[in-house]
């Protein structure tokens, strides 16, 4: 989600940690200006003696009434995206623009005002080092493409893939589960959706290209690093590379240490590895919208391993999967680890309903063991999707619908 992205970005942070949980909720508040964004990697390179510059939409909620701290050259969109007909905070004015697509377009006009910064910057501060954000609107909404690119990718179907428009889905999340095919009108949006932001994409990578060989024409393109992993790492990375000590608040980690260069004979030939004595993650957090209520989960304090250890000790997890089973434990010669069992496709609570409901045979008992299960589903696999789109959701699927709605 866009704004607790991008507050993470700023701030190496977890959503738990900057409190930002959806494109509204704290999004810019009084408490992320005073709390968080003092301490944006922004406000650590520029107390390091960087000149700072940001170009583009920065949060949904920005005001623009003020310039967020660690930022000596500001150029931010007010609001939520917009290619045309917007206002911009430049260095605390506000700048407005209409609709003229050689004055007013914004992709366009972020360019242009970074390769003027880099230009200045190299000129009169040669020897002092720059940080620079460009943050281009697409492919947001609404969508609105440069002229020249209106006529690409108008049959375009690469977002069509195997699991495009697929239904039924009864082994699947509970609003997959209750979500049929789209109606021609729907798939013909979509196709239309995803045209207009691959239009829009075509001048975020002509910018790229522009600045790419900007800063090769000024020799600056060997002092760059290009290795990016999560967006709470860029944070720290940033501030290693400038030779700023990483804050111990921030959840993310320098990339730095994982970028081994050997440098060839030819100098721009440059080979990264990742050296065997760095630990780095192999799994990483995914953060929903708003809390839940178990805001007092003990679980949350626990580390991946430390959680497996004991939720592995549990009878549902246990391994082999038994029928019916959603989820096993495993080791794979290193560690702990838990996986989804490949056969158990429908939950016990829908597997009562339909024995109950009598799917057998008239001779057979009303024996809940699991060959009588296994009897009982001796049915073609057309009759058990059409049966599972009939179904009632139960309460916790009732429970996660209504939270659902609400967001």
């Amino acid at each position: 989600m866009c704004c607790p992205s991008r507050s993470s970005s700023l701030t190496g942070l977890y959503v738990h940690n900057h409190n930002v949980y959806t494109n509204n909720d704290n999004c810019s508040s009084q408490h992320w200006q005073t709390t968080y964004e003092t301490r944006t990697f922004a406000s650590y390179l520029s107390n390091a003696g960087y000149r700072t510059a940001f170009f583009g939409k920065y949060l949904n909620e920005y005001n623009g009434t003020y310039i967020p701290q660690g930022w000596k050259e500001w150029s931010a969109l007010v609001r939520n995206s917009r290619f045309y007909n917007y206002t911009l905070n430049v260095n605390g004015n506000k700048v407005k623009h209409g609709d003229d697509y050689h004055l007013d377009y914004y992709p366009d006009l972020i360019t242009n005002d970074s390769l003027q910064f880099l230009r200045y910057s190299k000129r009169f501060f040669a020897n002092k080092p720059l940080l620079m954000v460009l943050s281009y609107p697409g492919p947001h909404g609404p969508e609105d493409a440069a002229p020249q690119f209106h006529n690409l990718f108008l049959n375009v179907t690469t977002h069509r893939t195997k699991s495009w428009n697929f239904a039924p889905n009864p082994d699947k999340q509970w609003i997959l589960r209750n979500t049929g095919k789209m109606e021609p009108i729907h798939e013909e949006f979509t196709d239309m959706l995803h045209t207009k932001r691959l239009q829009t994409l075509q001048s975020v990578d002509e910018s790229v290209e522009k600045l790419y060989n900007e800063l090769k024409e000024l020799g600056e393109l060997d002092n760059t690093i290009d290795n990016i992993v999560l967006n709470i790492d860029l944070a720290p990375t940033f501030l290693d590379i400038a030779g700023v000590k990483v804050p111990d608040h921030m959840d993310g980690s320098s990339v730095l240490p994982l970028l081994k260069k050997t440098t060839e004979t030819n100098k721009s030939d440059v080979e990264l590895k990742k050296p065997k004595d760095v630990e780095w993650r192999h799994t990483f957090l995914i953060e929903r919208g708003k809390y839940t209520k178990e805001s007092d989960n003990p679980f949350r304090t626990l580390s991946k391993k430390e959680w497996l250890t004991i939720e592995c000790q549990k009878p549902e997890y246990q391994s082999p999967c038994s029928p019916y089973q959603r989820f096993e434990c495993y080791f794979d010669g290193s560690e702990t680890r838990i996986r989804k069992c490949r056969k158990s496709y429908w939950s016990p609570s829908y597997q009562r309903k339909v024995h109950q409901k009598c799917i057998c045979s008239s001779d057979q008992s009303t024996d809940t063991s699991d060959h009588k299960y296994e009897e009982s589903f001796d049915l073609n696999s057309e009759d058990l999707l059409i049966k599972s789109k009939k179904r009632k959701l139960d309460s916790n699927e009732k429970k996660l619908q209504r939270r659902f709605l609400k967001e």
